[in-house]
C-alpha cells in the first residue's frame, strides 16, 4: 500500500513539475486592460441595478393601480350602502386613500432617488407597502361581508 502511495506522490510531483518554462513566463495583462475589464464590470452591473430599479418601481406602480381599483370598487359598494355601514366604509376608505398617496409619494422619490441612495429608499418603500398591504387586506375583510 505504502508502495503505491509513494509511487502515486512521485507521479504527481512529475506532473505538476513539467510546464511550458520558467514560473516567470506567466503572462500579465497591461494595466490598461486591467482597467478597461474593471470599467466593464463596473458598466454592467450598474446596467443591472438600474434594470431591476426600474422593474422593482414598474411592479409597484402596477400594484398602486391595482388598489386604484379596488378603492373605486369599495366606494361604489360604499355609496349603496345603509348610513351605518357607510360611516364605517367611508372611514376605511379615507385611511386607505391616505396610506395609498404615502405610499405614491414614497414611490415617486424611490424613482427620484440617486443610484447610491435607492437600496435604502427601497427598504423604506418595502416598508411602506406592507403597511398599506396590511390595512388593505383588512378594508377587503370589511367590504367583502
Amino acid at each position: 500500500m505504502a508502495r503505491y502511495l509513494g509511487l502515486a506522490l512521485l507521479s504527481l510531483t512529475a506532473v505538476l513539475g513539467c510546464g511550458d518554462g520558467p514560473a516567470s513566463s506567466k503572462k500579465t495583462l497591461p494595466s490598461t486592460e486591467v482597467r478597461k475589464d474593471t470599467a466593464e464590470v463596473v458598466d454592467t452591473a450598474a446596467q443591472q441595478r438600474s434594470q431591476q430599479r426600474e422593474e422593482y418601481l414598474a411592479k409597484l406602480k402596477k400594484k398602486l393601480d391595482e388598489l386604484d381599483t379596488e378603492i373605486n370598487t369599495w366606494q361604489k359598494k360604499a355609496e349603496n350602502a345603509g348610513a351605518d355601514a357607510r360611516k364605517g366604509m367611508d372611514e376605511n376608505l379615507k385611511k386607505l386613500r391616505e396610506q395609498r398617496e404615502k405610499a405614491g409619494t414614497q414611490l415617486r422619490q424611490v424613482g427620484d432617488a440617486s443610484a447610491a441612495s435607492w437600496e435604502q429608499m427601497r427598504k423604506g418603500m418595502d416598508n411602506a407597502w406592507d403597511d398599506l398591504s396590511k390595512s388593505f387586506e383588512k378594508a377587503r375583510q370589511e367590504f367583502n361581508k
